[in-house]
């Protein structure tokens, strides 16, 4: 896209997004802590009309998130974080107007074997409604794992 705004000749795609965020944490016993918070995020999106069917800058859109997690100690060295999420998008400048509402919530497992090694697993369930008619809704199961290693020099 030679006359991309925000980059140079070989860009089709770029998101510029300045975003705001309040927390507030509060420990419920020694072994427990909850998380709340919101974050507000507004995306300035230039792209290159020729890849997509879309009108220019469709992807203009402001995301409003509110969260609550729960961290605590089960025993030891292992951790267990419950969380909800809520995601309310509104697209800005598509036709027609499109607003989609996201409700998350999983939980997440850790083990921390040693200060340098640590495991983890997640599931995670996933649904999106969507005021579009050309937008599909979705529900999606997601779970996993993976291992950290932390070197310390």
């Amino acid at each position: 896209n030679g006359g991309a705004a925000f980059g140079g000749p070989d860009q089709f795609y770029a998101d510029w997004t300045p975003r705001l965020g309040l927390q507030w944490n509060h420990s419920l016993c020694p072994r427990a802590n909850i998380a709340v918070g919101y974050e507000g995020i507004y995306h300035f999106v230039d792209q290159d009309a020729n890849y997509i069917f879309f009108p220019m800058n469709s992807n203009d859109r402001v995301d409003n998130i509110l969260f609550v997690n729960l961290t605590t100690a089960i025993c030891g060295r292992f951790v267990a974080q419950p969380f909800y999420r809520f995601k309310y998008t509104r697209f800005t400048d598509v036709v027609g107007g499109r607003e989609d509402y996201v409700h998350s919530f999983g939980v997440g497992l850790y083990a921390f074997i040693t200060r340098q090694f640590s495991v983890r697993a997640f599931i995670n369930y996933e649904r999106r409604d969507s005021s579009s008619g050309f937008i599909s809704d979705y529900e999606k199961l997601d779970f996993g794992g993976g291992a950290n290693v932390t070197v310390r020099f």
